[in-house]
C-alpha cells in the first residue's frame, strides 16, 4: 500500500486596491458656504434606493464623503479624464475613491494603481481634481462591457434553478473555483476582465467576479481586502448576507492547491464558503477601511451539513467512516475538525499513522502483486484532512 501526506499550498497573492497621491499631504478645506455653492455645479452619479443596500462602502461614509463618492462615480461612469470634487485631505479622498472600487466590481477600465490628483487652480472654491488613468481606449469600453455582461448572463442561467440565497452563493463559489484558473501572470488580474474574458485571475479578480455575479442576481455581497497570515501577503475576499446574518466567502481559497498524484480529481475546499469570522481569522486579517459586521452564525457550514464535521477526535468513529467510505467506493472523504487538538490527533493517525491501512486491509487481501492507493491531504489553516481513494 502507499500513503502520502501532502500539505495544501497557499497561493501567491497580489496587490490590492492602492491609490497613489502625488501632491501635498493636506489640501485646505474650503468653508461650508463655498462648498454649498459649488455643489450645485459638480456632476454627481445618481444612487437609487434600490441600489443603495448593495453599496456597503457607500453606507460606511458620512454625508460629505457620500457627495464626493457620487462625484467620483459620475466621472468614472462618464469616462472623464478627470473628476472635480470638493477639496479634502489626501487620506479622505483616498478613502472615498477606494470605497467606490469596493462597491463597483463592474468598473474595469481604470488603472487603479496610477490614480492621481491635483489641486484645481483658478477657482473661487478649493477643489480637488482627480486624474483618471485608463487601461484601455475609451471607445473599447462599451464593447468590453457587452462581452463581460454576455458571459455573466451565460454563467448566471443556472442560478434560476436555485431558490435560496445559500444555494446561489454556493453555485457561484463552485463555478468560479472550478472554471477559473488561478494565475499570478494573468492579464488584467485586478479587474473582472481577467475572469469573464480569459477565465484566469488572482484573488482580486475572484473576489470582484463573485461580487459582480451575486449582486446582479440580487444577493448582497461586498469586497473585503486584507492580508493572509503568517505570510502577511495582501489578499481579497467577500462578505455576503443571508437573511439577517453575514458570512465570509473566499472563492480564491476554494481550491486548496492539493492535487492527488496520478489522479484527475482537483481538490476542492468548502471551508471558506459562508464561514464565520472565527474560521476566517485563523488565516485572514481584514483591513480597517470598512466597519465589518459580526459573522458568528455557523448554519451554513458545508462540512456540518454533509456529516464531515467532528467536534472531537474519536478513533473508532473515524475508523467506521473510513470503512464505509471504502465500501461505498466514494472518491474522497473529508474530516473537518472543530479545534486544533482534535485535528492534530487525526493527523497523527490518518496522515502519519496506519489507521487508513487497517481499514483498507479489512476489505482487501494483498498477495504482493496488488496494491491499493490513497492520498492524504492536510490543511493546518482549515483543520481539514481529506483522504482520496
Amino acid at each position: 500500500s502507499m500513503k502520502k501526506r501532502n500539505r495544501f499550498g497557499i497561493f501567491t497573492l497580489v496587490l490590492i486596491l492602492s491609490l497613489c497621491g502625488c501632491t501635498q499631504d493636506k489640501i485646505p478645506m474650503s468653508s461650508s458656504s463655498d462648498i454649498q455653492k459649488e455643489q450645485d455645479t459638480l456632476p454627481e452619479a445618481e444612487i437609487t434606493p434600490e441600489e443603495e443596500p448593495f453599496l456597503y462602502g457607500y453606507q460606511n461614509l458620512n454625508e460629505e464623503e457620500k457627495t464626493r463618492y457620487r462625484q467620483i462615480l459620475a466621472g468614472i461612469e462618464n469616462y472623464e479624464d478627470s473628476v472635480t470634487v470638493e477639496a479634502c485631505s489626501e487620506e479622505e479622498i483616498n478613502k472615498v475613491s477606494n470605497l467606490v472600487f469596493v462597491d463597483h466590481p463592474e468598473i474595469f477600465w481604470l488603472e487603479q494603481q496610477n490614480y492621481s490628483f491635483n489641486q484645481k487652480e483658478n477657482s473661487d472654491v478649493d477643489l480637488l481634481e482627480l486624474n483618471l488613468v485608463y487601461n484601455m481606449e475609451k471607445d473599447e469600453i462599451e464593447d468590453t462591457k457587452r462581452q463581460i455582461e454576455a458571459k455573466a448572463e451565460e454563467w448566471s442561467q443556472e442560478l434560476s434553478n436555485y431558490e435560496n440565497e445559500y444555494d446561489k452563493i454556493k453555485y457561484v463559489y463552485e463555478f468560479l473555483g472550478k472554471n477559473v484558473l488561478y494565475d499570478s501572470e494573468s492579464e488584467n488580474n485586478q479587474n473582472i476582465q481577467s475572469v469573464f474574458l480569459n477565465q484566469s485571475t488572482v484573488c482580486m479578480g475572484f473576489a470582484k467576479a463573485t461580487q459582480y455575479l451575486l449582486v446582479r442576481n440580487g444577493i448582497f455581497c461586498t469586497l473585503v481586502t486584507g492580508k493572509v497570515i503568517p505570510e502577511n501577503m495582501e489578499h481579497a475576499w467577500n462578505l455576503v448576507r443571508i437573511g439577517e446574518n453575514y458570512y465570509y466567502v473566499d472563492t480564491t481559497w476554494s481550491s486548496s492547491g492539493f492535487v492527488p498524484e496520478e489522479d484527475s480529481i482537483q481538490d476542492f475546499s468548502y471551508t471558506y464558503l459562508c464561514c464565520t469570522a472565527q474560521t476566517l481569522e485563523r488565516s485572514h486579517v481584514p483591513d480597517d477601511n470598512l466597519t465589518l459586521p459580526e459573522c458568528k452564525d455557523d448554519s451554513y457550514n458545508y462540512y456540518k451539513q454533509n456529516q464531515s464535521w467532528y467536534e472531537s477526535y474519536d478513533e473508532s468513529q473515524i475508523y467506521q467512516v473510513l470503512k464505509a467510505s471504502i465500501l461505498e467506493k466514494r472518491e474522497k472523504e473529508d474530516f473537518k475538525f472543530a479545534n486544533e487538538e482534535a485535528y492534530q490527533q487525526a493527523v497523527s493517525t490518518l496522515a502519519e499513522g496506519n489507521l487508513i491501512e487497517q481499514a483498507v486491509q479489512e476489505f482487501y487481501s494483498f498477495d504482493g502483486e496488488n496494491s491499493y492507493r490513497w492520498n492524504v491531504g492536510c490543511s493546518d489553516a482549515e483543520l481539514l484532512i481529506t483522504v482520496y481513494w
